[in-house]
């Protein structure tokens, strides 16, 4: 990962898994959780960490297990942190950029 702003991003959803995975019962350990979603502990380290990116369907199985709604894992950024993520992962213009945020207001 090389732009701060998405490592951002995937470090917040580290944080929440983790922290929904804690509130959730203490004896939910990454173990288990690994083994419920079939992915190594390191992996979940990892995740949890936001040194791995965690794919969608895996965000939901997480979810799924730990009896929440996928919403709780994803962080809430704002408009500057949005405008920033399209612009570096797609080399858009500042137009095509405010174009995007438009049709999404």
């Amino acid at each position: 990962m090389n732009n701060p702003s998405i490592e951002n991003i995937y470090k917040k959803i580290g944080l929440n898994i983790k922290r929904a995975r804690e509130r959730k019962n203490p004896y939910v350990t990454q173990e288990k959780l690994s083994k419920s979603i079939k992915m190594s502990r390191t992996s979940i380290v990892n995740i949890e960490q936001g040194y791995q990116r965690v794919l969608l369907h895996t965000l939901y199985e997480i979810a799924s297990f730990l009896n929440i709604h996928i919403s709780e894992l994803l962080p809430d950024i704002n408009e500057n942190e949005t405008i920033e993520i399209i612009k570096s992962s797609n080399n858009l213009s500042m137009e095509s950029v405010n174009k995007a945020i438009s049709s999404i207001r």
